[in-house]
């Protein structure tokens, strides 16, 4: 089946932040894998390949340009596909690795590591790959696929190997920093890496009238990351100096369990038996603090591109 009309409108997020693809309304289901041919032009300008716009030609290769576009748009910002017309591969490339650079610098609570410059420069090569003229040349969606997963085998390996951290699960950032506004739900990521060869089960606890997460409990696999939105609700006042000077703080949980357990089967009576038995000094269960700041937030929201 080809989509037809992949594009960022049309990709979903669930609760768990897991991209879901809708809009199959201009889909077609082929019986080969053979080039066809279309009178009518539908799709969305920007997304579709150039072969569809000059000859009304549709293959494998449609819904990978349109892939291609979007990775370049997540990277670089909604001018960004245009931008890469404009000078080499290479240049291109530089030049957003440059821009995730300056971002990182901006984030006083992140710590770039090798890891991230690996996977920003494989992202943006594989997205340009995607948007070949020639369509020929773009990789099939297997490739695509086995690109990612060998990106993200060769990420944690580096972060297992440069991290100091002596705990089978690292959390980062271990400070949130809210940029307070009133009547604003505001959020924070927490990114959640297992550096054991272990099945990880994690809960992350707080004051739920004040904060809730997604996910708050969870499976983490081997070697593997997780990403947790952490947001505070929406304060019909505002703080005063007091109130800033926050004592709040979560709690991440986390405990071995046996493999084939699912989100589902994460209970709290498991790690309450799991604590009562005392086996955090096995090393099987442990609590990571998380400790929440608030921020004024001075100026308007602004919509930042990187390029």
């Amino acid at each position: 089946m080809y989509h037809l009309d992949l594009k960022p409108a049309n990709i979903l997020l669930d609760e768990n932040m897991t991209p879901k693809i809708a809009d199959f309304g201009l889909s077609r289901l082929f019986g080969t894998t053979q080039t066809h041919m279309t009178k009518n032009f539908r799709g969305t300008l920007g997304y579709v390949p150039p072969e569809y716009i000059d000859k009304r030609q549709i293959s494998e290769k449609y819904d990978i340009f349109s892939l291609g576009v979007i990775i370049i748009e997540i990277m670089t910002g909604p001018s960004g596909y245009s931008k890469s017309a404009e000078m080499s591969t290479q240049q291109f490339i530089e030049l957003v690795h440059e821009n995730w650079k300056n971002r990182w610098q901006a984030m006083p609570m992140y710590t770039p590591q090798e890891a991230d410059s690996l996977e920003v420069k494989t992202c943006i090569q594989m997205a340009l790959n995607c948007v070949e003229r020639d369509r020929k040349r773009r990789p099939t969606i297997t490739e695509v696929i086995n690109k990612l997963n060998e990106m993200e085998a060769l990420k944690l390996s580096h972060l297992g190997q440069s991290s100091d951290t002596k705990g089978r699960v690292e959390i980062d950032p271990v400070e949130l920093r809210f940029p307070f506004e009133p009547n604003k739900e505001l959020s924070c990521v927490l990114r959640l890496m297992n550096k054991s060869d272990d099945f990880i089960a994690f809960s992350a606890k707080t004051n739920k009238s004040k904060y809730y997460t997604k996910p708050d409990k969870g499976i983490l696999r081997p070697w593997s990351m997780r990403y947790v939105i952490a947001t505070m609700r929406a304060q019909e006042r505002v703080l005063s100096d007091m109130d800033m000077q926050c004592n709040d703080m979560f709690i991440v949980e986390d405990t071995s369990v046996s493999e084939g357990l699912t989100d589902s089967d994460i209970t709290e009576q498991l790690f309450t038996k799991m604590a009562l038995e005392a086996v955090d000094e096995r090393g099987e269960y442990n609590t990571s603090p998380i400790i929440i700041v608030y921020k004024f937030k001075s100026i308007k929201a602004q919509q930042i591109h990187l390029i």
